[in-house]
């Protein structure tokens, strides 16, 4: 085992208290671990175990709390600072790691650009003021995008991909998939637009889905609780592993944009090229015809 690197001597130890019949196993981000075969097993496996056990998992990975755990705990420097459905504890954790973020990287605001693009989609024209604000919006870049919120006018955000009316990472390229979505507005917001985009693990933007072609009354004067769902009939990327952003904006101006967690898409079909294009196929045959 000297010659195992830190995944493979994870995965062995998964593997060997898997195979015993434990009261209560413990496991700490075991299922991040690994390639995405590996991941399916874990969470198939741990679905099994969990109905004759009890199951005590230690993770980061927001889509996997919500849907492998059925009570969830935040604990920060030892201390448990929450305890509750894991849905609410998935909000209490982000809000307090937004806290801990504005502090950290409020100089950093300083110099972030003064124009953000008006949706996910397009830098559409917009008025000419600051999207970012010292000590309103918390600030942080990634491969996919600047991470921010405008805390003036938004107090939380809460978004996941579903498959079958349930929260997943996992979702079928030939079947009906959507995004859920839910903003707590701190003041009245006019004109919001919701722009989401997918990308590829290597930083290219794949497929853009945006309230800005749609312009929905109800959301001209937006307040208070927004939440709904982004349908789709079919979820037509083909196998491999995404990244999802989103962005909430004001006339143009950014207020929120979240960098989410790697979804992995599989197929039950042959996967060929890059995007199933939904078709509806017609056909004339002339019988007459030898």
């Amino acid at each position: 085992m000297s010659s195992y690197s830190s995944g493979m001597r994870l995965r062995l130890a998964f593997a060997i208290a898997s195979t015993i019949k434990p009261d209560l196993l413990l496991l700490d981000e075991i299922v991040s671990v690994g390639d995405f075969t590996f991941k399916q097993k874990c969470r198939s496996r741990l679905n099994e175990m969990s109905e004759k056990a009890g199951v005590v998992f230690a993770s980061h990975s927001m889509s996997d709390i919500r849907s492998m755990c059925t009570k969830a705990i935040v604990l920060q420097k030892g201390k448990i600072m929450f305890r509750g459905e894991p849905d609410l504890a998935i909000d209490f954790y982000t809000d307090m790691q937004a806290q801990i973020e504005s502090k950290r990287v409020a100089p950093a605001a300083q110099s972030a650009p003064a124009d953000e693009p008006a949706s996910e989609t397009s830098a559409a024209a917009a008025p000419k003021k600051p999207a970012y604000n010292p000590g309103d919006h918390v600030v942080k870049d990634t491969r996919y995008g600047v991470i921010a919120i405008d805390r003036t006018k938004v107090l939380r955000a809460d978004h996941y991909w579903k498959m079958d009316g349930k929260p997943a990472n996992v979702l079928d390229t030939c079947k009906p998939a959507s995004f859920h979505f839910e903003v707590e507005c701190l003041q009245t917001i006019d004109d919001l637009e919701i722009g989401i985009m997918i990308w590829d693990e290597k930083g290219n933007k794949i497929a853009p889905i945006t309230t800005e072609f749609v312009k929905p009354d109800r959301l001209r004067e937006t307040s208070g609780k927004v939440k709904g769902d982004v349908n789709l009939p079919q979820f037509s990327l083909v196998p491999g592993r995404y990244i999802t952003t989103i962005a909430i904006s004001e006339k143009g101006v950014l207020l929120y944009r979240n960098v989410l967690e790697e979804i992995s898409v599989v197929s039950s079909a042959r996967p060929i090229g890059v995007v199933r294009l939904p078709a509806e196929w017609t056909f004339e045959v002339d019988a007459d015809r030898p």
